[in-house]
């Protein structure tokens, strides 16, 4: 089962995260672990930076404030990608592509979200069609 308020607009389910994980974990150690999970020559976070309630909260992952897509699903007032017209688009497409396994996860989540989102307009129509109940 899918629980959206885990879903990141890419569709990264943020229950997995090691960032989110320690984060819910506060576990100071499993932060500066991810800090240098995540770190590379060019960009070094500390265990400050990597604490992480999802990517729809105001505590999030220092470089999250940067990401294009969390940035465009905000400006749209979209929950997750799922919801946008424009979907698949080269952002969150390019998390999946370099996700590794992960990535085919995301998009698959988004996918699950999108059919759901169909199910549920589909039986709204079908309600409106037979009248408010008297």
């Amino acid at each position: 089962m899918i629980v959206l308020d885990e879903i990141a607009y890419c569709g990264l389910n943020c229950s997995l995260c090691p960032a989110y994980i320690a984060t819910k974990a506060q576990d100071k150690s499993k932060l500066d672990y991810v800090a240098a999970l995540f770190s590379t020559k060019e960009r070094k976070f500390s265990a400050d930076d990597v604490i992480c309630d999802g990517c729809s909260s105001t505590r999030v992952f220092k470089w999250t404030s940067e990401c294009p897509t969390r940035n465009c699903a905000r400006e749209k007032q979209l929950s997750t990608c799922a919801g946008c017209n424009d979907n698949p688009c080269k952002s969150p497409t390019y998390h999946w592509e370099h996700s590794g396994n992960q990535g085919t996860s995301m998009k698959n989540n988004l996918e699950k979200l999108r059919k759901g989102f169909r199910m549920m307009a589909e039986d709204s129509m079908k309600l409106v069609k037979k009248g408010s109940p008297k």
